[in-house]
Formats: C-alpha cells, sequence, structure tokens
C-alpha cells in the first residue's frame, strides 16, 4: 500500500472543532479514493494545551488515519502529558536537536536541549517511538556524530538530519562539504549498526553518494519516478486551511477543505509540474532523474527556481 503524509499547522483552526472534523473526514474520503493509507504529522509548540487534542487524534484513529506523529513539542511535555498521548494513540513524537547544548540552546533558547533529552526520556518510558531530527547548518554540522552517538546511547528509535528550509548563504555547507559530511556520517552509523537505533537517509543526496560509490542497486532505464521529493507524489502540508506541496515550497494550491482535495492532489499544475521529471532543468541529463531530483524547496530557497539543482549537488557542481 501507498503511504500519503498530511502534516497539519493548526495554529488558531485548533479552536474550531468542526473544521478539524470536516478536514479529517475529507482526508480519509481522499485517502480511500486513492487507496492511500493516510498518516497524520501535527505541528506546534502549543499543541499540548490544546484540549481537544485527545479527541482529535481519537477521531483520527477511528478513521484508519495512522501513524500519528506530533512535531514540535517536546518543552511542553510532562509526564501526564506524555502518558495522555500514549494512551490515546499517538505513534511517533519527533524532537528536534540542533547541535551541542550550546548550538541547541543558540537556536532555541535557553534549557531546550536539556528539556529536549528529557521529553525522549519521558516517551520512552510510556512506549512511543521517538524520533530525533537535526537542522544540519555550517555551524552545527560538526555536532553530527556525537548527537547519533547519544542517540544510541539514550535507545532512540530513530535518527535523521535534514537541511535546513529556508537556504541561505549564511547556513549553506558548499557541495564538497556536504558530500564529505554525508561520508562521514555514513561511516558513523556502520560504526554502530548493532544498536537499536534505525539512523535514517531522507535526505535524496544520500542516492547521488551510493550511486557513485557503486552501492546502489541498478538504475531503470524507463520513465517512471522511482523515489526522490515526495511533495507532488504523496505529501500534502497545511497551514491553518491553506495547502501547499510541501512545507518548505511557498506555493499556495487551495483553501482546504473548501476545495476538493482529490482535485487539488491531481489537476493543479503545480502539484501536476512536480509529478514531472521533465520540469527539474537543473538535473537534466542526470542518470539519478527518476530516483533524486534533489530538493526543489532548497533550489527555490536559494534562488528563486525550485526546477534548477539543488544548491548542494556536488554532481552539478563537478559538471
Amino acid at each position: 500500500m501507498i503511504h500519503f503524509h498530511l502534516t497539519w499547522f493548526p495554529g488558531n483552526k485548533k479552536n474550531d472543532w468542526a473544521y478539524a472534523e470536516r478536514l479529517l473526514r475529507g482526508y480519509h474520503r481522499f485517502c480511500r479514493y486513492y487507496g492511500f493509507q493516510g498518516g497524520l504529522t501535527l505541528l506546534g509548540e502549543e499543541l499540548l494545551s490544546w484540549p481537544r487534542l485527545p479527541d482529535l487524534i481519537r477521531f483520527s484513529r477511528s478513521l484508519a488515519i495512522h501513524p500519528i506523529r506530533l512535531d514540535g513539542c517536546a518543552t511542553a511535555l510532562t509526564p501526564a502529558k506524555a502518558l495522555m498521548l500514549a494512551r490515546t494513540g499517538v505513534t511517533n513524537v519527533r524532537v528536534t536537536i540542533d547541535g551541542s547544548a550550546r548550538w541547541h540552546d543558540h537556536y532555541h533558547g535557553l534549557g531546550s536541549y536539556s528539556s529536549s533529552w528529557d521529553a525522549l526520556r519521558l516517551l520512552r518510558e510510556v512506549g512511543i517511538t521517538t524520533e530525533v531530527l537535526s537542522n544540519v547548518t555550517v555551524d552545527n554540522y560538526t555536532c553530527l556524530p556525537d548527537i547519533a552517538a547519544t542517540c544510541a546511547d539514550w535507545r532512540v528509535d530513530h535518527y535523521d538530519f535534514q537541511r535546513p528550509g529556508p537556504l541561505s548563504q549564511s547556513n549553506l555547507m558548499a557541495p564538497s562539504a556536504y558530500r564529505q559530511l554525508l561520508i562521514r556520517m555514513d561511516q558513523v552509523y556502520h560504526e554502530m549498526v548493532e544498536c537499536q537505533t534505525v539512523f535514517g537517509r531522507s535526505d535524496h543526496l544520500w542516492k547521488l553518494l551510493y550511486y557513485e560509490t557503486g552501492r546502489s542497486s541498478s538504475l531503470a532505464d524507463d520513465q517512471w519516478v522511482y523515489c526522490g521529493c515526495a511533495a507532488g507524489h504523496h505529501r500534502f502540508y497545511l497551514d491553518e486551511s491553506t495547502l501547499y506541496p510541501c512545507r518548505y515550497l511557498p506555493f499556495p494550491l487551495a483553501q482546504w477543505p473548501q476545495n476538493d482535495l482529490i482535485h487539488v492532489f491531481r489537476h493543479h499544475p503545480t502539484m501536476m509540474a512536480l509529478r514531472q521529471p521533465a520540469s527539474f532543468t537543473g538535473c537534466r541529463g542526470c542518470p539519478l532523474l527518476n530516483y533524486c531530483r534533489g530538493c526543489p524547496a532548497r533550489s527555490y530557497a536559494f534562488d528563486g527556481q525550485w526546477q534548477e539543482r539543488d544548491p548542494q549537488c556536488w554532481r552539478m557542481e563537478q559538471n
């Protein structure tokens, strides 16, 4: 079964239960129409103070929307709230760790590094799957091996890192330096292969590294899209009531649920363009076009053109 994922930042809409119920029913209908297994991520620091959050989670589960993840609320977690999340059916909680204590607190506020690890401990105690995500920049990339090792020591279930959105010249690693980081992290992951933590490789540029080093399987010679960016394929981002193809692509698609989600997914020009490998003019001629295409959101943030090459793709730099 193909998985589809909706990430929702409720904002002020979280106080409108009728809207939330209509939204989730529409999402359920969309997933049934396409035969998707629909997952849901809820974003926001204030989620845990929302009295109807347990009702939303239970209602989602009743519609077979699964898994359900919370993101961005770790610093507000308490033992009672962790237990509530487990009992109502939250499957995963993602916690951001952006470097050492010094760098993380610099980005997120004094004491947030310590409270994030405390939240992971509480989540483990109640049986919720724990995820740690790091946003890698020129400032904190040297911290990533230590974060991965700490995740292994703490028995975090899943660790991964991503490039932040939006990118800027000030936080962008050079393509060759980013390639070296992937090589280093690949070594770190292999050194801890026996630990419980699963180390993710969600960045599409991992595919390029493995292709170069002969560790990828043979490439199919056809026009199918096998993997790469999920925008346009099996992901939506909902900011209050505005749909976007991705959390980091600022292209409003429609108001929802006022508009039909099936129609938006199938016929909106932006969604259609994102599904066409030929749209990615910056990747033209690359053997990984149907497998990678980099990150269009990072391309857009860098120079305003999502169709251009990923600004950290070293293959294009070499060419």
